[in-house]
């Protein structure tokens, strides 16, 4: 039955993507992190990071669905600051993820659209760097899910802006259960 039904939703979705519109967003942007456990401890939790990755853009009429892959790069170090844009300290913990959002066209001018979005997120652990904080990689969870909202507009038919909202259901430190990441991405790219 599980099988039938999975065949059913990607023949729909197989269908409905053949005479859908589809794009391709490669983006790359600046991101805060904070993780709950720390925020309540300290209430202060700041963790940088950058992402880089792509999304697909399967419309029809007004409704999107959008796939992607994307890179993360978020320091391990509770900073003073939110955002902290210095691309040569080696000191992050770097993860792959792949969002699946839905939402809806909201805006269709020439020359200024804008979508908002919202789902799920399976988030990778890959690597992480050399650090005087006593982290190394089996202290962190491989595999966790978020949800994720986000909000773009498109510029000029091709320049995208992206506000995107993660929000973690699980920890990414064994021996933390709280240890749950929340975070803001802003990236730009490029729609074609």
């Amino acid at each position: 039955m599980r099988l039938v039904s999975l065949l059913m939703f990607l023949g729909v979705l197989g269908f409905s993507s053949a005479k859908a519109q589809t794009q391709f967003n490669p983006k790359m942007g600046f991101e805060s992190w904070s993780i709950l456990d720390e925020k309540n401890m300290d209430n202060m939790s700041n963790h940088s990071g950058q992402m880089i990755g792509f999304d697909m853009y399967i419309t029809d009429n007004r409704f999107v669905f959008a796939p992607g892959f994307h890179y993360h790069r978020i320091s391990i170090l509770n900073l003073d600051e939110g955002l902290n844009f210095k691309l040569v300290e080696r000191n992050g913990s770097h993860y792959f993820s792949i969002p699946m959002t839905f939402g809806l066209q909201l805006l269709d001018l020439p020359g200024l659209s804008a979508f908002v979005m919202a789902g799920g997120e399976a988030t990778f652990f890959h690597s992480l760097d050399a650090n005087d904080i006593g982290m190394d990689d089996d202290k962190l969870h491989g595999v966790f899910a978020s949800a994720t909202g986000s909000a773009q507009l498109e510029v000029v038919s091709f320049l995208t802006l992206d506000l995107k909202y993660h929000h973690a259901f699980h920890p990414i430190i064994k021996a933390r259960p709280e240890s749950k990441l929340r975070g803001w991405t802003l990236a730009l790219g490029i729609k074609f």
